[in-house]
């Protein structure tokens, strides 16, 4: 089995108060490109380590 991490816990400090995570790129959370790259490779398992605002990152990935 293949394992990843995908550490975005961080403060995005340098959006200017933007979560760089649910900042929308080409109509899409940017955390989904990283993801969508995961699902597509050999990758059998996904852990994702959230830190700041999580609650608003799961919100908006289970919308997309």
């Amino acid at each position: 089995m293949i394992k990843a991490i995908l550490l975005a816990a961080g403060q995005s400090k340098r959006m200017k108060s933007e979560n760089k995570l649910i900042k929308l790129y080409k109509n899409k959370p940017l955390i989904n490109y990283s993801l969508n790259v995961l699902k597509k490779s050999k990758i059998n398992k996904i852990i994702i380590v959230l830190g700041h605002q999580h609650k608003e990152v799961k919100k908006n990935n289970k919308k997309k």
